[in-house]
C-alpha cells in the first residue's frame, strides 16, 4: 500500500537543487525523493551503529609508545 507524502515550506533553491538531481539522474522528483529515502532508510541509525561496534573484534591493548616504536623501525628498514 502506498501513501502521499507532502513536504511543505521547502525552499525554492532546495527545491530547484532537488529538480536538477532528478533531472540529471533521468528520474522524476516523485522518483529521486523515493530512491533517496529508501537508500537513507538503509543506512543503520546512529544507535545502531554503535550497538554494531560490540560485534567488531576486539583489538589487542597496544600503548601509543608500541605504535611510535613498530613506525621507526618500518621507517628505518625502508
Amino acid at each position: 500500500m502506498s501513501v502521499s507524502l507532502y513536504i511543505r515550506d521547502m525552499p525554492e533553491e532546495l527545491r530547484d537543487r532537488v529538480k536538477q538531481r532528478a533531472i540529471a539522474n533521468r528520474q522524476s522528483i516523485n522518483s529521486f525523493l523515493l530512491d533517496l529515502i529508501e537508500r537513507e532508510m538503509q543506512l543503520p541509525t546512529l544507535d545502531e551503529w554503535l550497538d554494531g561496534l560490540d560485534d567488531l573484534p576486539k583489538v589487542p591493548d597496544v600503548t601509543t609508545g608500541e605504535i611510535v616504536e613498530v613506525m621507526r623501525e618500518i621507517r628505518e628498514s625502508s
